[in-house]
Parts: C-alpha cells; sequence; structure tokens
C-alpha cells in the first residue's frame, strides 16, 4: 500500500499477517516514511485487532525505540492495512510532525511544535506539570528501577526531588528505593513500600500536636525508612541509592542544554544568541547556521518558564450552570455543618 499523509510524504506500507488467535487478528505493518531523499524512516507497527472492534499498537522506529499507541477504538476487525496505517498516523503523539522517536532514527524535525496557550498555563495550575508546591504534605516511597531514555526513566524521581528542593527546601518526605528490576525496581518493591508507608502514616496520625501536615510527615517518619538500595528479589542491599551501574539516571537534552534536573520549564523564554555564552569558538558559517536556525533567540533557563505557576489543588472543572471551566477553578473553603434543634 502506497499513501500520502498531510505533509506530502510518501509512504510504502507492507503488510503482513502473522497470527491469527483465537481472541485477535495479529498484522505485523512495515512503514517506510519518504519526505525528502536520505530522510527515509522506517517504522515497525504491530497491530492486534479485536473481533468486538478496537485495535491496539506497538510501534517501533528503525532506531529501537518503541512506543505503545492506541489506535482508533471502534475500527472493525476487518479493516485493512491502509486504515490502520491511517488511523496510527493520525492519532500519533504530535500530529502534523514525527512520531517523537523518529529522531533516533536519524530523521528531520521539519518544525517546531509551539506550545498552546492557554492549555500550557492550565497544564500547571492542574498540577499534568507537577510543581510540588503542595508535595510537601505527600509521603512518598519511589519505587525505581533503570527504564533509560523511556518515559519512566530514572531522573524523573530526581526530578521531583530537586523540585521539592527549590518549593520547600526540604525532600525529606521523599524516599527513592532502587533496584535492578526494570522500572518497579525490586519484585518486592510494591509490597514493601506500601507495608512501609503503612507504618509512616499510621505515625502521622497519631501525632496530635499542632504541627502542620508537612512538619509531621518529616517528624514521624520511621527512623528505619531512608533511601533503600534492593538486589531485585526482595533483600535490600542498603539503605541509600544503588551505584549507578545498577540504576544509571542520565540527562536529557534539556539538561544538556542548560536546564536544571527539575525540568519544568516546558516552554522557556528566549534571549538574544551570544557567542560569549559558549565555551567553543565559532567559524563565522556556523554562527551564521545558528541564527538561522534560532532566529528568535535561544532558552534562558535562569528565567522561569513561559506560563509557569504553581499546582492549584482542589480545583472545580465546570461552573454551577455545569459548563466547563478550563483550567480549573480553586475551590472555596469546605462547607461547615451547624447542629439544628427539632421542632416540637
Amino acid at each position: 500500500v502506497v499513501t500520502v499523509d498531510e505533509e506530502g510524504a510518501t509512504w510504502v506500507v507492507e503488510d503482513t499477517t502473522v497470527g491469527i488467535p483465537e481472541h485477535e487478528a495479529s498484522k505485523i505493518l512495515v512503514l517506510t516514511r519518504s519526505l525528502t531523499p536520505g530522510q527515509d524512516v522506517a517504522y515497525t507497527l504491530a497491530i492486534s485487532l479485536f473481533p468486538e472492534g478496537g485495535a491496539n499498537a506497538h510501534v517501533q522506529d528503525d532506531g529501537s525505540h518503541p512506543t505503545d499507541v492506541q489506535v482508533g477504538a471502534t475500527l472493525p476487525a476487518a479493516v485493512g492495512p491502509a486504515a490502520l496505517f491511517h488511523g496510527w498516523w493520525e492519532d500519533r503523539p504530535t500530529p502534523g510532525a514525527p512520531l517523537y522517536s523518529a529522531a533516533r532514527a536519524g530523521a528531520t524535525m521539519l518544525t517546531r511544535n509551539v506550545a498552546d496557550e492557554p492549555a500550557l498555563a492550565n497544564a500547571y495550575r492542574t498540577g499534568l506539570i507537577n510543581e510540588t508546591n503542595n508535595l510537601d504534605r505527600t509521603a512518598i516511597i519511589d519505587c525505581r528501577g533503570p527504564d533509560p531514555g523511556y518515559a519512566h526513566d530514572s531522573y524523573r524521581a530526581f526530578a521531583v526531588r530537586d523540585r521539592l528542593d527549590r518549593e520547600h527546601g526540604t525532600h525529606a518526605n521523599q524516599l527513592i528505593w532502587e533496584g535492578p528490576y526494570t522500572i518497579g525496581a525490586d519484585l518486592q518493591c510494591t509490597q514493601e513500600s506500601l507495608e512501609a508507608m503503612n507504618r509512616w502514616l499510621t505515625a502521622v496520625a497519631a501525632d496530635k500536636s499542632d504541627a502542620s501536615t508537612a512538619e509531621k510527615l518529616i517528624a514521624d517518619k520511621p527512623s528505619d525508612l531512608s533511601d533503600r538500595c534492593l538486589d531485585g528479589s526482595g533483600n535490600k542491599v542498603g539503605d541509600s541509592l544503588c551505584p549507578d551501574g545498577v540504576v544509571p539516571v542520565y540527562g536529557t537534552p534539556r539538561t544538556v542544554a542548560g536546564e536544571a534536573l527539575t525540568t519544568d520549564a516546558n516552554k522557556c523564554q528566549l534571549k538574544p544568541l551570544q557567542q560569549s555564552d559558549y565555551s567553543v569558538s565559532f567559524t563565522s558559517g556556523q554562527w551564521a547556521k545558528l541564527q538561522s536556525i534560532y532566529p528568535d533567540g535561544v532558552c534562558d533557563y535562569s528565567k522561569p518558564g513561559v506560563d509557569q505557576q504553581g499546582t492549584i489543588p482542589w480545583q472545580t472543572y465546570q461552573d454551577n450552570k455545569g459548563n466547563v471551566i478550563y483550567g480549573g477553578k480553586e475551590l472555596g473553603k469546605p462547607p461547615k455543618s451547624k447542629a439544628i434543634k427539632p421542632k416540637r
């Protein structure tokens, strides 16, 4: 099957049926996208079609970067490969741009994506981008194993830690339990952390002092709870983080570019290009190229991100007439009950 997408790129779709289990029909599609010579990118799309309708897909580019995507939930089981391909491409994570992992395959983003407004501000307000300004009132045990380069990359636990330090001056309410088991650290981490959390919160609940919740979480944390290294099979190796060889913590393109590990300036403020900002020398041609790539300037990570703001807890997303409030509206004070006497 040959088709053309909305950007004018040609796709060649090869369809191979690899099996028809009793509950589904499985297909492997090899998709090759060609926009200009030398920019071909091959994707392998594994698709499961369900008799009751609907499909799931797993995509992997030729840079071996897989991602799970959802293909239209109402696709009939007999849908052909061209329709499957079209549904996947239209519903990909960033419409109008190549799959996010395409850069690993050597593809070039043709245009820059610009953050939608007011969606960016709403993402901060609602906690979709969690600034942790309320998380000092939450006990956190993060079971964290290696998943380098993917959605659960271990650096994210430390991004939260750095945000807590920035907002509250401490991360004493956050524990990171590491281990070699992918994503989850250890096969027993979920069970053991739940038991530990129960002891921790029980101690907080028993504290009848006038201290704030944030203060109680730190003061009443059991003395045997700290960061932890696990062996993957339920055994504690030590009361500190694992060595880098067990759970490596890498940077991101944004931290390499100068952003702090907090990585929550989702759209940066810009500053003009200045050669003095760089520790290397540029030829006139190289500098002209940079200026053509960044005509509006480069990120100034010394400033807060555009629309960056604290998360607002306890919001409502509709008014008293049932209309949507985009970005939410903070709830008022909770109502108080008042005792009434029965009429005689």
